[in-house]
């Protein structure tokens, strides 16, 4: 199919897709939860998900606007034991209960994937 686009037309073409801003759909999250989570990430996750979790720093991922349901598993996949921990966050999870990574999953799955202030994702 590619092949019958007119060579005149792949320039504009090419320019429009550069300008998309792919997005996850929003997941649906527990506004309570949302908020709980909002004081954990900043006393406990700030430092290096930084932005809500647009930008990393330190090898930590991008968190914002992740699914639900995956940022539940693996949080606790990694408290379980069953995911090894990146050493940084042996601190990070240190006396978290079940609740609170929940919470700390609700608040990254309501984050925007893209920075307000920029329009774009960011990795330092």
């Amino acid at each position: 199919m590619h092949r019958d686009i007119p060579a005149a037309d792949v320039l504009p073409l090419a320019r429009h897709y550069s300008q998309q801003k792919a997005q996850r759909p929003k997941s649906a999250t527990t506004p309570e939860l949302v908020a709980r989570g909002d004081g954990l990430y900043a006393n406990r996750c700030a430092e290096c998900h930084l932005d809500n979790g647009r930008e990393s720093d330190k090898e930590a991922p991008l968190m914002a606007g992740q699914d639900l349901t995956y940022l539940i598993s693996q949080t606790l996949a990694f408290k379980s034991g069953e995911r090894k921990f990146p050493f940084l966050m042996d601190g990070a999870y240190k006396d978290l209960k079940d609740e609170d990574l929940t919470a700390i999953a609700h608040f990254f799955a309501a984050q925007d994937q893209v920075s307000p202030q920029t329009g774009r994702k960011r990795r330092r």
